[in-house]
């Protein structure tokens, strides 16, 4: 129960922080630069975050939703190549969403979020997992990339 209450206010955190990018990106009429594929990246973070988001889900968020119960550490799927990919996924897309408005707000917004992510995720997550699965996590965490 406490791991899915941490869970809810992280996403209603980042929920607000998205909020706050796009209300006050839409709002800034300062431009924070003049690249002339722009668009073209940050819609492109942002298909490259929702790939990730998918593949994912398809991974985890299958069987927690079928209700299926899973012990043991996921290292297979994208799981093989990146901890944390739903981590990774906000980020791109939010990283995306603040390039395409161009908006100085939304970038330092989307930065201090992404900030307060990988220290979220750093001190607290990591440490459980290592809690939790002991040498298992720590070999795992050797042969693939943070994501964060």
């Amino acid at each position: 129960m406490k791991n899915e209450i941490k869970s809810f206010i992280v996403y209603l955190a980042y929920s607000i922080f998205l909020v706050a990018v796009i209300y006050l990106g839409i709002n800034d009429s300062s431009q924070l630069f003049e690249w002339e594929y722009l668009k073209e990246t940050s819609v492109g973070l942002f298909i490259i975050g929702l790939i990730i988001y998918l593949l994912s889900y398809l991974k985890l968020g299958v069987k927690k939703s079928l209700g299926l119960n899973f012990s043991g550490l996921i290292t297979t799927g994208i799981y093989k190549h990146i901890r944390h990919p739903q981590i990774l996924n906000w980020m791109l897309i939010l990283v995306g969403i603040s390039l395409y408005l161009n908006s100085p707000i939304s970038s330092i917004l989307t930065l201090l979020l992404c900030g307060f992510f990988k220290i979220l995720f750093q001190l607290i997550e990591e440490r459980q997992l290592v809690k939790k699965y002991g040498n298992e996590y720590i070999e795992y965490r050797k042969k693939t990339i943070s994501g964060i």
